[in-house]
């Protein structure tokens, strides 16, 4: 029997999934028996390759993440949401609420331990989305 192939991929979150899932400890070792890992921040490959299975984990939060979830879609036969952030946005949603530039301004400029504080822009930087979406 052929090996289940798949990938996986941290957008923004905690990470809590992914070490969830090595904290199965030596069942990791059976698991490999039936599953080949891909890209993952597990396996610190980066290249997409086609894969049975595609893993996401956290929301989608900027232009990046968004470009990556549309690689790993392209990849990948079935596409499977991991977690809260993922399937609701999570914590990294609770920014949902407000403006875009109202949240970079609170968290740049006008923090009680920002002292001339600005929202930075350097080039290479992704461009947050208006909202974070599951």
């Amino acid at each position: 029997m052929a090996k289940v192939k798949i990938a996986t991929i941290w957008l923004e979150g905690c990470a809590g999934c992914h070490m969830s899932f090595l904290d199965i400890d030596e069942a990791i070792i059976e698991l490999a028996k039936v599953v080949e890992f891909s890209r993952s921040p597990i396996t610190d490959i980066k290249e997409f390759v086609p894969v049975d299975v595609g893993i996401v984990e956290g929301g989608v939060g900027n232009t990046e993440e968004e470009e990556v979830l549309k690689e790993l879609r392209a990849h990948c036969k079935i596409l499977m949401a991991w977690g809260d952030c993922a399937c609701f946005g999570g914590v990294c949603a609770m920014r949902n609420t407000f403006d875009k530039e109202e949240v970079l301004r609170r968290g740049y400029i006008e923090t009680e331990s920002t002292s001339k504080g600005k929202i930075p822009c350097p080039p290479g930087v992704p461009a947050l989305l208006d909202q974070v979406k599951p």
